[in-house]
């Protein structure tokens, strides 16, 4: 479940880069335009439909929303070639389990400010270095260590050529007293009105440009652990609980008015998991859920 926090954070990341195109060192004769846009805010909302899952103890139904909200800005700090990146993330996980005609439900929230640095090097190339703490509870009790996440990334790219960017780096994490080192791989290609994205292992896009608008298809993950106060039972010890998800369909992003945008998205849900996590970080019980549909809407002001 590491992994899955890690993955929640590389989306934080994947966002960072996206304003990766900040500055040019002096010695670069031609300035290239930026491949992507700046998401300076964005409001996210994901619609889960009912699915079933299956437990030693019975079958069940679950129903889950999401919403995220972000914010972000970057401070040129020397030159134009030092920047000092600031993040505000916030999501909230709520979750309906009808289960032996019991109904269970349950919202859990998370409060992210990542800080970071990007500098910009000779030949095109930039380094982003960031660390990112988080509180993730339901916080129905004092906030305390435990609510804790801290993680922290370093990503050197290159700027190869007026289409083509790419970058490989790693994130940490420590939680239950473990360490995990994931690497990452990022590759940008634009070219006309063709474009991919792909940050290893947490995102791939195809997109296909029109005027203001833009259609293709996307894969992302996402996942996290908060901190639970909910009461264990006689068979189990819940002290957190783990969620994660891959979600694959068509997107759709279009210009609004000015600098705002909408993205809708549709498609499969698969890979969806809740698991309860002891005091030792061991698991206690998972449950997987069958595929289903899944809706997104997105506002985001692009700069």
């Amino acid at each position: 479940m590491i992994c899955t926090t890690l993955k929640s954070y590389l989306a934080v990341i994947l966002l960072v880069l996206c304003s990766g195109a900040w500055g040019q060192n002096a010695t670069d004769s031609v300035r290239y335009e930026r491949l992507v846009k700046f998401p300076l805010l964005s409001l996210r909302y994901f619609n889960y439909s009912n699915s079933e899952f299956t437990t030693p103890e019975g079958n069940g139904d679950v129903y889950m929303e999401e919403f995220n909200t972000s914010f972000q800005f970057a401070l040129p700090i020397k030159n134009k070639k030092t920047y000092l990146l600031n993040r505000v993330n916030i999501n909230r996980l709520s979750y309906r389990v009808e289960m032996n005609d019991e109904r269970n439900s349950e919202a859990f929230y998370a409060f992210g400010y990542t800080i970071g640095i990007t500098q910009v090097l000779k030949n095109r190339w930039r380094l982003v270095a960031t660390v990112t703490p988080t509180l993730a509870s339901d916080f129905e009790n004092k906030i305390s260590n435990e609510d804790m996440i801290v993680q922290s990334a370093a990503i050197l790219s290159k700027r190869s050529s007026p289409y083509f960017e790419y970058g490989f780096g790693a994130a940490f994490s420590t939680r239950f007293g473990r360490e995990l080192v994931v690497p990452v791989l990022s590759v940008t290609y634009k070219k006309d009105r063709w474009g991919t994205f792909m940050f290893l292992p947490a995102y791939v896009s195809h997109y296909y440009h029109y005027k203001q608008s833009r259609i293709g298809l996307t894969l992302s993950t996402y996942g996290n652990v908060y901190n639970a106060s909910v009461a264990s039972s006689e068979s189990y010890e819940l002290d957190k609980l783990g969620y994660s998800r891959i979600n694959i369909g068509p997107e759709f992003r279009t210009k609004v008015w000015k600098d705002i945008h909408i993205n809708l998205s549709t498609g499969i849900t698969v890979r969806n998991r809740l698991e309860s996590i002891n005091g030792r970080g061991a698991r206690e019980f998972e449950f997987s859920t069958k595929e289903k549909f899944y809706f997104k809407v997105e506002l985001s002001v692009l700069k």
